[in-house]
């Protein structure tokens, strides 16, 4: 039997400032997250809240006794949720006084990071996370950081409503395998946006859909990868676009390898695993309907490693036939009006073991040219009058950037600052740059007139979706649903 005095160590004669202070440094200190080591943390951090709350009742007389914690009693550990209260979805039981919160003045990640007026301590013994670092690791794995979607009024900022983001669990991996979240837009019934919410990339895929209704957000359903038969995991790309791949008015929705159809079931899965890249297009004139060129992480020995599917049933098309190791990138676009339909390349990942570029037409004909000769995949732009794409050459944070067209180079231009994305802000058709610099943002536009006219291309939902994703994931250069190349 202790005394709650005793617990907090403070005197009887303390003021109630003085007793609040104490039970927020106990919090702190025996915080089962701030000791994941310690079996104890948990007990005395239970003794702290049953003895702050005996005192605030005034149960503190010499007629405890009966229980370890004398007659005030301990209250549950039992990470139940608290709403959108503090900094997570869940508390360990106990509800504070007067107002106050148990975790009111404790942030984990501002001590953690050297914020909110606390110094952040040095490494560990390990060499890799401080203490102050784990703790807020072990603050979010367990479900203590809130997570959720706000649909805000445009004109006031005022919040309309907010609801839960998909849930962690041990399916999804580890800690950073968990943070793999993405959002975007999809017209599922043809006609009315929905918000869509995903969590998972390499195990276990989650997809909320929700629709705004009469001030509230309603689920319209919900994707789990592990409902299916057989069950669909690690097809995630780092990126997830909406499109009418089957043409019947309603969006679907491409996570990387597999497509989700508009009722939120499956309509396919490649299995090839996890695509850095996957690019939703139209990739030659003449194909029908759009097609998904995707380039695979996982080492396929099937030839596999870089394709090309049909969008509405994911039947392959064509593959490189023969092994790759960890293809990391890739991009689709036409440079060189000599092939009909965009060029397809892509690049190993040296930690896969090989650097090899590959070039490829439209129809999956393997082009021999030198590596040195491939062009980067990350950023393209419809700059000059015509319709094949430039690229940008040299350090993208240095003046002189080039441009290679049709496979002449010309120096069209110069730019400076961090590339942010390219998109058709103008509404001309072509796209303009926009970069950071430290203090500014600079956006860049052609001086070249446009030879004919055309609908922006922000006009095509799925254009749209890539510059918004442009914010997500890995960098990649947007394209439209229908075929924009040289004729």
């Amino acid at each position: 039997m202790r005394d709650p005095y005793e617990v907090l160590g403070v005197s009887r004669g303390a003021s109630d400032d003085e007793i609040k202070k104490a039970y927020r440094a106990k919090c702190k200190r025996w915080h089962p997250d701030l000791n994941p080591n310690d079996p104890t943390a948990e007990e005395h951090f239970k003794e702290v809240q049953a003895a702050y709350d005996a005192i605030t009742k005034g149960d503190t007389g010499p007629q405890m006794g009966g229980n370890p914690y004398g007659g005030y009693q301990q209250q549950s550990y039992n990470r139940q949720s608290y709403g959108q209260q503090g900094y997570g979805q869940q508390n360990y039981g106990y509800t504070g006084f007067d107002g106050f919160d148990g975790f009111e003045g404790f942030d984990p990640f501002g001590f953690g990071f050297g914020f909110g007026g606390y110094q952040q301590a040095g490494p560990s013994a390990s060499g890799t996370d401080t203490p102050e670092m784990q703790a807020a690791r072990n603050f979010v794995a367990n479900g203590r950081y809130a997570e959720a979607r706000r649909v805000l009024d445009g004109m006031t900022g005022q919040e309309i409503d907010r609801v839960d983001w998909p849930e962690r669990n041990d399916r999804y991996g580890n800690l950073i395998r968990q943070n793999r979240n993405q959002m975007g837009a999809a017209y599922l019934d043809g006609k009315t946006p929905f918000i869509l919410a995903a969590r998972g990339t390499y195990k276990l895929m989650v997809v909320d859909a929700w629709m705004l209704k009469n001030g509230k957000l309603e689920r319209a359903w919900r994707w789990d990868g592990d409902e299916e038969n057989p069950v669909v995991r690690s097809m995630g790309a780092h990126s997830m676009v909406t499109a009418d791949v089957d043409g019947d008015g309603r969006d679907e929705v491409m996570l990387g390898s597999c497509m989700l159809d508009d009722n939120g079931t499956l309509l396919w899965s490649s299995g090839l695993g996890h695509s850095d890249k996957a690019y939703l297009c139209k990739l030659h004139p003449d194909r029908e309907g759009m097609q998904v060129f995707m380039v695979s992480e996982p080492k396929k020995e099937d030839g596999r490693g870089v394709s090309v599917v049909d969008a509405a049933t994911g039947k392959l098309i064509w593959s490189i036939g023969h092994t790759t190791y960890h293809v990391g990138d890739g991009m689709v676009t036409d440079f060189d009006p000599a092939h009909p339909g965009l060029e397809c390349f892509a690049s190993e990942d040296r930690k896969g073991g090989s650097t090899d570029r590959y070039l490829l037409t439209a129809d999956g004909k393997k082009l021999q040219v030198a590596q040195d000769e491939i062009p980067g995949c990350r950023n393209w732009i419809w700059w000059d009058a015509d319709l094949l794409r430039e690229t940008f050459k040299g350090d993208n944070n240095r003046w002189g950037a080039g441009s290679s067209s049709g496979g002449r180079s010309q120096s069209i231009w110069k730019w400076k600052g961090e590339i942010l994305l390219m998109a058709d802000m103008e509404g001309d058709w072509r796209e303009e740059l926009i970069t950071a610099l430290p203090g500014e943002l600079r956006i860049y536009r052609t001086d070249i007139p446009a030879t004919d006219r055309r609908v922006t291309l922000m006009q095509d939902a799925l254009y749209r979706s890539y510059v918004a994703h442009r914010s997500m994931g890995y960098p990649q250069a947007p394209v439209p649903s229908y075929y924009l190349g040289d004729n």
